[in-house]
């Protein structure tokens, strides 16, 4: 029997489709309000947001009425959303925006959007709250909002005043840089961009500008742009073709965002704008139980509801080593240890791979590093092939799947 030399290569690849704690977060105008559970508009909003099966999700257009008679209390409660927050009203007193999730909120930490004191500048109170996701110290700062509607010329200086009473709100948080920061909901950011050097005329005789809102006032499009401090952006979502972006059923309009902060972005989210239309073609991103009729959508809203999977952890590396770099045919068993940098709260799970399995096997090639432990460890088996073909060369990968 001729001794071979084996000479192992070590290849680490990094865990991008690795998870953390994952999150599914979405956002959906219901259209002039929720409604009592008997009206098919409602069973419709009921079964389109039951498919999308959100963790986190923003409601625009609550009305008054929904509040009144406990519909929304009722769809929290169907489908399995225990933690809901409704931000004060303010000029707009009818429609509201309300957050409904599965986790608790943070103390103290749900605030209402609003103009400051002396002023009254604020269509719709946004409703702000941090989640307290289990699992994670990287809570979510998630922001839910309705802005202004419409074309006149008072409406995208509207618009501009209360996304920068969100922007605000959120520089006022003084969050580092890598924290998890969600703004979504139906922005309706119509229109080119704008500066305002004054007051538009036409403004409601009850609105008042807060005297920290000063000229020039810039109104964007793009909603990015309010953002250049934060990097807020666009993580990119189209309907389950892959293509089309537009929002609101029937035309090419996008008034609905979902808006990430850099450090979710970074993470490689998978977003969707979910159209029931094309369910029988395009299946998309995971959902909850059977495809819906074509027509639930429609049925649910004149909005398409937008949702996407955030991971709120950055995983650590993985790092691979052996006892030594070479054995022979009839060598002993290599030790292979598998670590990362820290303990993480969620099981890591492995896979090792060879370049040529005819030179060698592994007792384990599938491991799992246990919540709280940073190592694993498995062997490598040289095998005896009485081949004379001098050194060969082995490559071991470790990756995430």
């Amino acid at each position: 029997m001729i001794k071979q030399l084996l000479i192992l290569l070590l290849l680490c690849e990094v865990p991008q489709k690795a998870h953390g704690v994952r999150v599914r977060i979405a956002t959906l105008n219901v259209l002039n309000g929720i409604g009592p559970s008997s009206s098919m508009s409602r069973q419709a909003l009921e079964s389109v947001i039951r498919r999308i099966d959100p963790d986190i999700i923003g409601l625009q257009e609550i009305i008054s009425n929904d509040i009144v008679n406990s519909h929304l209390n009722s769809l929290a409660s169907n489908l399995g959303f225990h933690y809901t927050f409704v931000p004060i009203s303010a000029l707009d007193t009818q429609n509201r925006v309300a957050l409904l999730s599965r986790f608790p909120f943070v103390p103290d930490s749900t605030t209402s959007i609003v103009s400051p004191p002396g002023a009254n500048d604020m269509t719709r109170a946004a409703a702000a709250a941090m989640i307290d996701v289990p699992n994670t110290t990287n809570d979510p700062v998630i922001v839910n909002a309705h802005l202004k509607c419409c074309s006149e010329i008072i409406d995208p200086f509207r618009r501009a005043v209360e996304m920068t009473r969100i922007k605000n709100y959120v520089e006022s948080l003084s969050l580092p840089n890598k924290s998890n920061i969600v703004i979504m909901g139906d922005l309706n950011l119509l229109g080119g961009n704008l500066t305002f050097s004054s007051l538009p005329q036409g403004l409601p005789q009850s609105y008042i500008l807060g005297t920290d809102i000063n000229f020039d006032v810039n109104y964007f499009e793009n909603p990015e742009n309010y953002f250049p401090d934060k990097k807020i952006i666009n993580p990119g979502y189209f309907q389950q073709d892959g293509r089309t972006p537009n929002t609101f059923i029937g035309n090419s309009t996008i008034l609905d965002h979902l808006l990430v902060s850099q450090s979710i972005a970074s993470r490689e989210p998978a977003t969707e704008i979910f159209n029931s239309e094309l369910e029988p073609f395009f299946p998309g991103l995971r959902k909850s139980g059977p495809p819906l009729p074509p027509e639930a959508s429609a049925n649910a809203s004149d909005h398409l509801i937008v949702f996407g999977d955030f991971e709120l952890d950055q995983l650590p590396p993985l790092n691979i080593s052996l006892d030594q770099n070479t054995t022979t045919e009839d060598g002993l068993p290599l030790s292979i240890t598998i670590r990362i940098p820290a303990p993480s709260n969620n099981p890591v799970t492995t896979e090792l791979s060879l370049s040529d399995p005819t030179e060698g096997i592994l007792s384990l090639s599938s491991l799992v590093i246990p919540p709280g432990s940073t190592s694993i460890s498995t062997t490598f088996l040289p095998l005896k092939d009485g081949i004379s073909d001098g050194p060969q060369n082995v490559e071991i990968t470790v990756k995430s799947p």
